[in-house]
């Protein structure tokens, strides 16, 4: 059952102090109380954002941003009368008060009823509003649906380089969609204002697309993310979830499984640049900022916004449309996961204890769908047999890893169940429903599209444009 202390600061508390109570209570608010328990004003996480964007500094006192004359309940306003003041004035909760004006109880809102913090079991609600940093691309436009099917209000910041087809079907009164440039910190500033927890998938993405220019790749996948982290952080946003890559792994002994502990070994630039802003967040980790790290297998499975450069979507478009599978090389190990397993894993990162998940590295993914390549060719040829399976002996990418996915399915209780094969029954189902479909059209494929002149484009316009996984 909570305490009635764990929401109780005095006017000397600081900003970053107030901002840990508000955390440790679960109801986005915390009471101001003297020596005597008497109330003095009422914090919320809104108050202190709001603060902040006028100045005030994490180690000023809370009295300089409470409100100092809330909404209260006396000891004996009649149950109901407390439910229409609730309503009416469309507040999470209001503290009861003694005669003398002492803290009694925090009364909260809950449906049609009220509750009482100290003598029922609250549901802490840390999150109302989630901001997704590329919300509009692959794995993004599959997270914001299932989190406003969740209940959860969403705002997208996003640049929109490739359309914003891929949310445009979505009819929300909860869903807010900025455009913007994670490398501008107006852009980041305006998009974390009143939002609970960020979610960060914005970059170039893929070791080809990255490769093309070197300098952008830095200024995107490095330098803005620790734009958009230092943002977060100082507006005591502590539940950050960055979209890392296990190609961080590089290569790895034969038959070793790669834990969260295991050596980095990057072998492309794109590779190191994911080390870095992983690097980056560590270094800003503290009390009030945890950011949590997600390295992602390779991705696959159909999409609002289609991806036919990742390899199981790939190999299964040419099986079904061309009639082969061509694979080169064959024997590098590959981690794979779906992207609604991907999403979900994001929602149920945000939703456990900051205890749990704050300041750390998961892998993201299943045993059970680390592959070779050639494997994946036999598993899409088991599916669509008329196609021929092609292997050209030549090894054009030397990444080869098995990942070990131990501590997210133990940790945080977290067993991913999509297989390859689901993920090839729908791509082959989105074909089979889409005959005019052209898979190899230049925007389902990040390094087409940017070769084709839109990279340079974007950069004699003095605005390259951030893209979106």
């Amino acid at each position: 059952m909570p305490k009635l202390e764990d929401m109780l600061i005095n006017q000397s508390t600081s900003i970053k102090e107030a901002m840990a109570a508000i955390d440790r209570a679960g109801i986005r608010m915390a009471l101001i109380v003297d020596d005597n328990q008497k109330l003095k004003g009422i914090v919320t996480d809104g108050d202190i954002r709001r603060g902040i964007l006028k100045g005030a500094g994490n180690d000023e006192l809370v009295s300089t941003v409470m409100n100092d004359a809330p909404l209260v309940a006396e000891e004996n306003l009649p149950h109901q009368d407390i439910l229409d003041l609730l309503k009416k004035n469309k507040v999470l909760g209001i503290p009861l008060l003694s005669e003398s004006g002492k803290v009694l109880d925090m009364l909260l809102l809950e449906g049609n009823d009220v509750l009482s913090y100290t003598k029922h079991t609250i549901e802490k609600k840390h999150l109302r509003k989630i901001l997704v940093i590329g919300g509009a691309g692959y794995i993004g436009s599959v997270l914001v649906r299932k989190l406003l099917d969740k209940g959860y209000k969403v705002k997208v910041l996003d640049n929109f380089l490739y359309g914003n087809e891929s949310l445009s079907s979505i009819e929300s009164d909860e869903l807010t969609i900025l455009e913007g440039d994670t490398r501008h910190i107006e852009d980041v500033t305006e998009a974390v204002q009143d939002v609970d927890a960020v979610v960060h998938l914005a970059e170039l993405v893929g070791d080809p697309a990255s490769s093309l220019n070197p300098k952008l790749t830095q200024d995107i996948n490095y330098l803005a993310t620790r734009n958009v982290s230092s943002v977060c952080k100082h507006f005591h946003l502590n539940r950050f979830v960055y979209a890392s890559s296990c190609s961080v792994y590089g290569e790895s002994e034969e038959g070793n499984l790669l834990t969260e502990e295991s050596p980095l070994n990057p072998v492309s630039l794109y590779a190191k640049m994911k080390i870095a802003a992983e690097k980056a967040l560590v270094e800003m980790k503290d009390d009030s900022f945890r950011p949590t790290i997600l390295r992602l297998g390779t991705v696959f499975g159909p999409s609002p916004r289609p991806r036919f450069d990742l390899v199981v979507n790939l190999l299964t478009a040419k099986a079904v449309r061309d009639g082969k599978i061509t694979i080169f090389g064959g024997d590098q190990w590959r981690p794979n996961v779906h992207v609604e397993d991907v999403a979900e894993t994001i929602i149920s990162v945000l939703e456990a204890p900051l205890d749990k998940v704050g300041g750390e590295v998961f892998n993201v993914g299943s045993e059970e769908n680390n592959h070779t390549i050639n494997e994946l060719g036999d598993i899409i040829k088991n599916q669509v047999p008329s196609a021929e399976l092609v292997i050209e002996e030549k090894d054009l990418d030397k990444r080869d890893y098995m990942v070990d996915f131990t501590k997210l399915r133990e940790g945080l209780g977290i067993k991913l169940q999509r297989t390859v094969n689901d993920g090839i029954a729908g791509i082959i189902s989105f074909l089979e429903s889409h005959k005019d479909f052209n898979y190899e059209d230049a925007k389902y494929s990040n390094v087409k599209f940017l070769e084709q002149g839109k990279l340079t484009e974007f950069l004699s316009n003095g605005e390259a444009k951030t893209e979106t996984i």
